[in-house]
């Protein structure tokens, strides 16, 4: 399982918790199949990753800015 894909279990996951927050509404229709979540992050400004990153190595990669991490 690759690292992004990971994430975004977890992130599932916990929205998808039994709490009763995801029990009704949209999120509700994660539980039915053919139904996703798209979730963006916050600003990083740029494109694309620089050459060379690596997906397990967060230094290489673009990141956020202050008001992104904000």
């Amino acid at each position: 399982m690759t690292t992004r894909r990971a994430i975004v279990s977890s992130l599932a996951g916990l929205l998808l918790a039994g709490d009763g927050r995801a029990q009704s509404g949209p999120w509700a229709n994660l539980r039915t199949p053919d139904h996703f979540a798209l979730i963006r992050h916050a600003l990083a400004p740029g494109t694309y990753d620089p050459p060379g990153f690596r997906i397990d190595d967060c230094s290489t990669q673009r990141t956020l800015s202050a008001e992104g991490r904000a």
